[in-house]
């Protein structure tokens, strides 16, 4: 592995790690699926993680010398963001009369986080620490061929109705998004999700149709024939 550095904010570093860790961690997961793709390319550091259901690409803009390209385990990715310290909510001095509030401050505003790969794991330093972690080789990513799940979608033509578990949805969603709308296309046996301009996901359609849910018209025939006028 040629040695190189990324260096990106501390926030960013550790946002980009929580967004990937919200799709890991299910029950007996594929072993490889307690691991997450972890590379950059084009000016961003980006990371890749599934549970089968779900699968997730997140990004976020770094400087890197030398493309880096390896997995990294859930567990350690822990490791790695808890080197960030937490936003903390400060009390606001308010008169008795109004409501108590509170303003976010973040302690790892302008703090820089900086990895240095070598051949067998990579050193993550934000301010006065530093943490070393192996990494496992990218090569082991293929076997579980997520690569091909994004091919297949993005190359079907075909859009059909699917239907989503919330308790898939739901984590994933809060995690990523910091925008107020979700885009879905429906294709095939998948959704895929643009959440944010950082992020985008695969869903996995459960195993029973659209005709199997209630019926809009049954359900609200009212609302439906008043918007049909």
């Amino acid at each position: 592995m040629t040695t190189s550095t990324i260096t990106l904010p501390a926030r960013a570093m550790a946002d980009t790690i929580h967004r990937a860790l919200s799709v890991m961690g299910r029950e007996d997961p594929h072993p490889l699926l307690e691991y997450a793709h972890f590379w950059t390319q084009d000016g961003h550091l980006l990371m890749e993680a599934s549970d089968q259901l779900r699968l997730l690409r997140t990004r976020t803009a770094a400087v890197s010398e030398d493309a880096v390209d390896v997995l990294v385990h859930r567990l350690h990715l822990s490791r790695i963001a808890g080197l960030v310290p937490d936003k903390e909510r400060i009390p606001v001095p308010v008169y008795d009369y109004e409501e108590a509030s509170t303003v976010s401050r973040d302690p790892a505003e302008g703090m820089e986080a900086r990895i240095i790969p070598d051949e067998s794991g990579i050193s993550v330093t934000v301010g006065e620490t530093t943490l070393r972690v192996p990494t496992a080789p990218v090569s082991d990513w293929d076997r579980i061929n997520l690569a091909a799940s994004w091919r297949s979608h993005m190359t079907s033509n075909h859009v059909s109705s699917t239907a989503w578990s919330l308790s898939l949805i739901a984590p994933l969603i809060s995690a990523v998004a910091t925008s107020e709308h979700v885009i879905a296309d429906f294709r095939e046996k998948t959704t895929l999700l643009t959440i944010s301009d950082h992020s985008i996901a695969l869903i996995c359609a459960l195993q029973y149709t659209a005709s199997d849910l209630p019926k809009a018209a049954e359900l609200w025939p009212d609302l439906l024939e008043e918007a049909s006028r």
